[in-house]
């Protein structure tokens, strides 16, 4: 009786751990997922951010050539700014990078 007291212990503690893992790993893949969509929603909301600049700034400023359209729709502008004035990255003001710099407007 002993001996099986003691193997139910040991396979409790086993499913235990095993449950504890796999829980674990699903949370963890669930938070990757989750992290994924919100990355994805954000680019979508950079691209679209840029387009309407180019659509209403430049182009509103009679700029055609397709190479300098093509560039700017490219270049991801928010990354070039610090973190707290991202959501300005693509407004029509000029924007301090450091160092004195600003991406102009």
């Amino acid at each position: 009786v002993a001996h099986s007291s003691q193997t139910f212990g040991w396979a409790l503690i086993y499913l235990s751990v095993t449950v504890s893992c796999v829980s674990d790993s699903s949370v963890k893949r669930q938070r990757h997922e989750n992290d994924s969509r919100a990355s994805l929603t954000q680019a979508a909301s950079w691209s679209n951010e840029r387009q309407l600049m180019i659509d209403r700034q430049i182009r509103g400023r009679s700029v055609q050539d397709p190479r300098v359209l093509a560039a700017m729709r490219a270049v991801p502008r928010h990354r070039f700014v610090p973190s707290q004035l991202q959501k300005d990255a693509y407004a029509d003001t000029p924007l301090p990078i450091g160092f004195d710099q600003t991406i102009s407007q």
